[in-house]
This record gives structure tokens, sequence and C-alpha cells, in this order.
């Protein structure tokens, strides 16, 4: 028998005690090696089940927040579409004003046929009714150069105007002069909004709707979070009822106006006597408003365009400047030509000059001069008159100077001498010395609508 060595059992016990204890010991390290390496190999495969079982929890986890992300994403997609049906669906209260549109104020529309009998678009410098017969804020109002100023984008004089009375704890003063900070710049709105803040404190419910963060973009202006308070949505019907019981016309329509979005039939006629009841106080803007819903009618029928110049009409011969000016716009418009003629559009531009309309005096410069290959000289004078009142009265930019310039430029108008220049100026001075400017813009509307 042989031994690993090659030597067999007798050979090897002849060899010397020694050498048999050192080949003992080589084998003894060969097997400790061979069970070290088995043990390493072992771990390793310890290892790669550990990290196998890591990925595979791993993965585990990652399908699950997939599949519950997904169904989230679901949830929301059909939200989503729910709420958009929801939007683009009609309320009752929109489904009846799309109906019916203008027809529906019949009482005003009657009213318009009798005031167009006895009342016809003025050209001269006495507009007849009353100036102001649509006007919120007028002559004898403290505020009225202040918010005057204001319409007409004089930012710089308003607030001489408004800052003193705003001061004396006029809260219409604090409001319109937050108003007039706010539009000057996005870096005064947090000034504007502690005017807001003292205004709605002193019972102004139009401060008190500024200041709600559900009813205007309060946080979004940067007027700051700690003046926009949700508690003046509560706040704001109650200070509109406590001055609707003074008689106020405006605060008597917004306390008691119903949502369109959320109206109902009898929402509906409730808005329907609400706003002619305002307008036949003289309080136009809800109608005009209104009017602005309707023409956007795809099916407007003859008969709805007819109501709807009907009542821009009623609203027009009363000195309501937006209504006149969208009559004028109508006359341009081939849907409306056959209703409102160019003729009673330029008797309605001179009647809006005479009250005050910026976009009325360069529109009437237009007419004057533009687009005509031979102008004569009494328009000339007339359009530089009227850019002369422009210059004076509004801010940048003069469209009136640039129409005249072009003009001239163009050879369909020679330029004017220095003496007819002189005879314009004196023309201009003594225009505005009889104008009867009015303001159309409210507390509920305090940006130019036109």
């Amino acid at each position: 028998m042989l031994d690993n060595a090659g030597l067999t059992q007798p050979e090897l016990k002849q060899q010397p005690k020694s050498l048999r204890k050192q080949k003992s010991a080589t084998q003894r390290l060969k097997r400790q090696r061979c069970k070290q390496k088995t043990k390493e190999s072992m771990v390793k495969l310890s290892v790669r089940q550990r990290l196998a079982a890591k990925l595979f929890s791993y993965k585990s986890r990652a399908i699950t927040y997939t599949k519950l992300a997904l169904k989230l994403l679901g949830v929301a997609l059909l939200v989503f579409i729910c709420y958009a049906i929801w939007r683009l669906s009609p309320s009752k209260l929109e489904r009846l004003e799309s109906e019916f549109g203008a027809l529906a104020y019949t009482e005003l529309l009657a009213l318009s046929k009798q005031v167009s009998q006895n009342s016809q678009p003025n050209p001269d410098p006495d507009p007849d009714p009353d100036p102001y017969a649509a006007s919120q804020i007028t002559p004898d109002n403290p505020l009225f150069n202040g918010v005057l100023a204001f319409q007409r984008g004089r930012l710089d004089i308003a607030s001489q105007e408004l800052l003193p009375l705003a001061k004396q704890g006029n809260s219409a003063a604090m409001f319109w002069y937050g108003v007039t900070i706010e539009r000057a710049g996005v870096r005064n709105s947090a000034q504007a909004g502690e005017w807001f803040n003292k205004a709605a404190s002193k019972g102004s419910p139009y401060a008190a709707r500024k200041l709600d963060p559900d009813t205007s973009r309060c946080e979004q202006a940067n007027i700051g979070v700690n003046i926009c308070n949700p508690e003046w949505y509560d706040k704001a019907p109650q200070l509109f009822a406590k001055k609707a019981d003074t008689g106020d016309v405006m605060a008597s329509f917004y306390a008691n106006q119903r949502s369109i979005r959320f109206g109902n039939e009898a929402d509906y006629h409730t808005n329907i006597t609400l706003i002619t009841e305002a307008a036949k106080a003289g309080y136009y803007s809800p109608l005009y408003a209104a009017i602005l819903r309707f023409e956007q009618d795809k099916d407007l029928t003859p008969e709805k365009k007819q109501a709807i110049v009907d009542l821009l009409t009623l609203a027009a011969n009363n000195n309501f400047l937006p209504a006149a000016g969208k009559l004028v716009f109508y006359s341009n418009q081939s849907a409306y030509k056959e209703i409102v003629s160019h003729e009673s559009a330029i008797k309605r531009l001179y009647q809006e000059v005479q009250l005050g309309s910026h976009s009325a005096t360069f529109t009437l410069i237009g007419a004057l001069v533009s687009k005509k290959t031979s102008i004569e000289k009494s328009d000339l004078l007339m359009a530089y008159k009227l850019s002369l009142i422009e210059e004076m009265l509004f801010p940048t930019p003069h469209y009136g100077m640039l129409d005249i310039d072009l003009a001239i430029e163009n050879g369909s108008a020679t330029e004017l001498t220095a003496a007819e220049k002189q005879q314009a100026q004196a023309a201009a001075d003594k225009f505005i010395s009889q104008m009867t400017p009015v303001i159309y813009i409210d507390e509920m509307h305090p940006r130019n609508i036109y």
C-alpha cells in the first residue's frame, strides 16, 4: 500500500519521526486551507444571496410604489376630468342667460326705446341728459379729482389728491389710495395692503373683498399673508349689507347678487331684477358686464343683437362711456354695421371726448387723419386741437400727434403754420375749460375698462 508521498506503509514507518511530523503538519495545513477556501466560498455565496434578497426586496417595493402612484395618478386624472366636465357644463343660470340673453331684460329694453325717442347723441359741448347720470362719483364728492386722475392714468396727481383724504380717515379715500399705489408697481403691494386693511377696518366692503384670499388675488399680488385673511369673507357681506341700508345703489347690488356659476333659475331672475334696478338708479356696470357675456354667444340671432345694442344705447345715452365706446366699436363690425351706423358712431365719439374719454379722443383723431389721401385743413386743425387736449390731460403715449406726423410725412396733409397751431392751442384750452369729465370706474371695477 502506497502513502500519498509515494511510499509504502513499511517504508513510511522506517522514516525518521521528525520527518513524519513535518509531513503530518503539512497535511493538516492543506486541510485547513481547503476548509478556509470552502468557508470563503460559502461566505461569498451568502453575500450574493443577501444581495439578491435585497434586490428582490427593492424590486418588490418599487413595484408596490409604482402601483400606488399609478392608482393615485388615476384618481387625480379622474378628479380632473370630473372637474373639467363640471366647469364646461353650464349651470342652470348660465344656460338661461345663453338662451334668452339680452332679450330677458324687457323692462330695460322698453326704457331704452323710450329714452332713444327723447334723447339722441349730441355732438355739442353740453350733452344731454345730466353728464353725471351714470357716475358713482360726482364733482361734489371730495374724491372726484383724485379718482378722475386715477382713471386717466395720472397716478402722481391721484396720489397727491387722495393721500390727504386717506390720512383724515376717509375709508373710500383709503381704498382708492391703496389701489393707486398698487397700480404704480408690485413693490408697493405691501403698502397698498396696509391701506386696504385700514379701509376695511373702517367699514369699506370693497377693501374687505380685496383682502379675502378666496375672492381676490390678494396673496398673489404680494399684499401679505398676514393681511389677507379668510375672515374678511364673512365680514364683506355684512359690510355690504350695512352700506346698502343707507341707500347705496352699488352696495345694494353686490349685497344681493347671485353667483353665475352656481346659480339656478330663481337666481337668474333675481339677478335680472337687481341689474334692472341698478340701471334704473344709474349704475350700469352690472348691465355692461352682462352684455359682455351675451355678446360671446355663438348663435346670436338678429333679435339678440338688436337687444344688446338697445341696452348699450340706454347706458350710452346716460353717459356711461364704456357702453358708448362699445357702440363705436360695433359700428366697425360686420355683424352690427346694419344696426349701428357710422354717423351715429362719430356723434358718439364727440360726446365721449366732451366727457373726457381718452380712447375716444385718439379714435376721433384717427378718423380725421388716418387712411386718407387728402386731408382737409379743417379736419387737420380739429385733429391737432384734439392732440393737444390728449397731451394736456392724459399720460403718454400720445397717439394723436403720431397720426398727424405720419399724415404729413405721407403727403396727405401739409404742415400747420405757427399761427394755425396757436389758434388750435387756444381752441384746446377753451374746450378743456368747457369739458364735463365723468368718472365711470368704481370700487368694484377700478381698472380702466375703456
